[in-house]
């Protein structure tokens, strides 16, 4: 066996063996490789046999013989191929598409293009403005208004999305690469990766950023081999960094195309390509009005983790952890795990052999500069989310490192090569195969998700923020129960949160859990007496819940409400009035008279309590007296005293 093949097989031993042990011990530690720990215990047997498959093909198979059929299918009929590889890519779309949209902002998402649908809210752009539209353009047209119709219809925009793909890496591999095997192990290697999970019914803008960018790549592929003017360069720019503002980061590669292309004197086309983008751009802005700031979002913290942790209270409720916490680096380890863990591996390798590489340099260059920025981004920015729910965001920029790693490693037809290519490829397939699996699996999914919820990696506004949106797949799923579970812990674990204790109300149905929204608010009030928020909220159930019981004839009930406000506040008139109305009607005038009394010494303009006041001196046979208090009630414009006075034949 030779040591490339050896080392290949050692790495992806290594890989399977994480995969295996994570499975034992699912968490939030290891969510970058934990896949199997959320499948029933057969699936694990299934892995680890085609693992084993695996190793015997490369080692005791002929994978160059198989590869080199297949590749002379590719080249000779790439037509033929690529409609192969759509109807794969469909099936795989709709036997393991994601059943329970809760990585990234998905509900965040549906919930603004259903309002934008209605006229009730504006659509949010926020950075992506390019990938909203297409989704919310095509959702209008494929006319979706409930849950599983925006299921659908992402599913059908994300397929879209992935032909274009399919088409676009297959022009970057026939352009970029010499060897019809080559080729055609770099474009499985691509597609295997995990990235591709964005077109399987991801329901987030990122397909749109995956699409735009290997759109990008594929241009500047057709450049490099001169078969496309630079000038359709920064348009292609132009539109993967409207997809995504993200994007912009590559500009170190079209300045580096810009400077190729000066040094092959293209002068005309450099300048013709900045015009045609600065044009689309300026027309663009034109169409918006030049209100540039319905295409941002903004937050009160700052997008990076600090060196320390901060004393302010923003900084605290976004982040997690330091740049140089422990816990920073699990979230990098298992990032590199789940997206990259072959491109890595193979541009480790190449780097010590480039001075043998036969291929021209200015690709490589290129695409180094691509993803340089990106990684050093990475390495910076705070996952305000949570690294796991936020994979997404850095996904499509492993296409560019795949496509390096492909390029700096697929070189030539030596056997050890392609042996090792093909064990690579065999194993990114088997551990993204998994890890679709487990998203095309509701309950994986959600188990998987609430393993997130963990303080060491998530911040208080990715656990709001995760609560929130496991709360409304729930409340889609008809699990009304689940939503209450769900906020109850997020109050044990945020006890000074206001939303935590407004979501337990909001999802509890007033007149039927009266009695289980006090708990709430007792709970609340204990926690925190001073809280504007709460007293004022509290107030208002209970003396609405008071009045609700006491229409209903529940006396007791809504005594109970009224004296509960009272406590909150002693100088309600109205709790006063309401109480001594409750007295009243128990024929308890002696107490209803005190109240009432109470609440006329707080308000004495209030013609409620002094018409009240007055029936019950009369019911209790101080006539005279009550109707003096009627006699008050009248004067300031209160109909019902004026009409009992009427009735007694008295003026006021």
């Amino acid at each position: 066996m030779k040591s490339e093949v050896r080392a290949t097989l050692i790495a992806a031993t290594a890989l399977v063996a994480l995969y295996l042990l994570a499975a034992m011990f699912p968490g939030s530690l290891n969510w970058g490789f934990h896949f199997l720990g959320f499948l029933s215990w057969q699936y694990a047997v299934i892995y680890v046999a085609v693992a084993i498959w695996i190793a015997v093909f490369v080692v005791t198979g002929s994978p160059e013989d198989l590869t080199g059929r297949i590749a002379g299918i590719f080249s000779t009929s790439p037509v033929r191929f690529l409609a192969g590889t759509v109807v794969t890519l469909v099936a795989f779309g709709v036997l393991l598409r994601v059943q329970a949209p809760l990585l990234g902002d998905s509900f965040y998402l549906l919930k603004n293009y259903l309002e934008s649908s209605r006229g009730t809210s504006p659509l949010f752009p926020r950075d992506e403005p390019l990938a909203t539209y297409y989704f919310s353009s095509l959702l209008g047209i494929l006319g979706a208004t409930t849950f599983k119709d925006y299921l659908r219809a992402f599913l059908a925009a994300d397929l879209l999305l992935g032909i274009g793909y399919a088409l676009n890496v297959m022009l970057i591999v026939r352009n970029l690469f010499r060897e019809t095997t080559n080729q055609f192990l770099a474009f499985v290697f691509l597609l295997a990766l995990p990235c591709s999970q964005l077109f399987l019914g991801y329901v987030e803008t990122y397909p749109v950023v995956l699409f735009a960018l290997s759109l990008y790549l594929a241009v500047a592929a057709a450049f490099f081999k001169e078969k496309i003017s630079f000038a359709f360069l920064p348009p292609a720019f132009l539109l993967m960094a409207l997809s995504h503002y993200l994007s912009g980061l590559l500009l170190g590669s079209l300045l580096y195309a810009t400077y190729y292309a000066w040094r092959k004197k293209q002068i005309n086309r450099i300048i013709g390509g900045y015009v045609l983008a600065g044009g689309a751009l300026f027309l663009l802005l034109l169409l918006a009005g030049f209100d540039i700031q319905r295409f941002s979002s903004w937050v009160p913290y700052s997008h990076f983790l600090s060196f320390t942790e901060s004393a302010d209270p923003l900084v605290s409720y976004a982040q997690a952890y330091t740049l140089f916490s422990p816990y920073h680096f699990v979230d990098l380890f298992n990032l590199a795990i789940l997206l990259a863990p072959f491109s890595l591996y193979m541009i480790w390798k190449s780097a010590f052999t480039a001075s043998r590489r036969k291929e021209a340099p200015s690709p490589q260059s290129f695409l180094l500069i691509a993803i340089l920025p990106v990684f050093a981004f990475l390495f910076f920015v705070k996952f305000d989310l949570g690294a796991a729910r936020d994979w997404d965001v850095f996904a499509p920029y492993t296409l560019p490192a795949g496509l390096l790693a492909a390029l700096m490693y697929f070189t030539g037809e030596d056997s050890g090569r392609v042996r090792s290519a093909v064990a690579i490829i065999l194993v990114t397939l088997l551990n993204s195969f998994f890890f679709f699996l487990v998203n095309s699996d509701s309950h994986a999914s959600v188990s998987r998700y609430r393993s997130f919820f963990d303080r060491r990696v998530l911040s208080q506004n990715g656990y709001y923020g995760g609560s929130l949106q496991l709360a409304m797949y729930y409340r889609e799923m008809k699990h009304h129960a689940e939503p209450l579970r769900i906020w109850e812990a997020y109050v044990d674990e945020f006890p000074d949160d206001d939303r935590g204790y407004q979501n337990i109300v909001q999802n509890l149905v007033r007149g039927k859990n009266d009695a289980e929204i006090l708990g709430v608010y007792q709970k609340w009030y204990l926690h925190d007496r001073e809280n504007a928020t709460m007293m004022r909220e509290f107030k208002q159930f209970a003396i609405s819940s008071g009045n609700r019981n006491f229409a209903a004839g529940d006396l007791t009930a809504a005594g109970t409400y009224y004296a509960v406000t009272l406590r909150l506040d002693p100088s309600d008139p109205r709790a006063c009035n309401n109480l001594g109305s409750v007295f009243a009607e128990q024929r308890e005038y002696a107490k209803a008279i005190t109240m009432f009394t109470r609440a006329i010494g707080i308000d004495s303009l209030y013609a409620d309590a002094l018409h009240n006041i007055g029936d019950a001196y009369i019911d209790s046979g101080a006539r005279e007296k009550g109707i003096s208090y009627l006699r008050r009630a009248a004067r300031l414009g209160h109909k019902e005293a004026q009409t009992n006075l009427t009735q007694l034949h008295l003026t006021w």
